[in-house]
């Protein structure tokens, strides 16, 4: 098997990201700084290639009950520990 890299795409998408830093979730995090991540992620994802990138409520968000599946079997050893991952997700 021959594995295809596109470098120049790895690096225009590592200049557009520039120093963006994962921060933990918090349930107390203020609504500006929230808004303002939530704006940074719309503009990068629009640079990135996106042809629309809108900022929508969670409660909008559809997850098909199968996507527990695929992390309950086999067993992901983050299962339940992230916000991310299901059962939060």
């Amino acid at each position: 098997m021959v594995r295809v890299v596109n470098l120049k795409n790895q690096v225009e998408e590592k200049q557009i990201m520039g120093k963006i830093r994962a921060r933990r979730i918090k349930l107390d995090t203020p609504e500006k700084i929230l808004k303002k991540d939530l704006d940074l992620y719309q503009e990068k994802s629009l640079q990135l290639g996106a042809t629309d990138a809108r900022i929508i409520s969670a409660r909008q968000v559809v997850v098909d009950p199968r996507v527990r599946l695929k992390c309950l079997v086999p067993r992901c050893h983050l299962y339940g520990e992230t916000p991310n991952c299901p059962p939060y997700t």
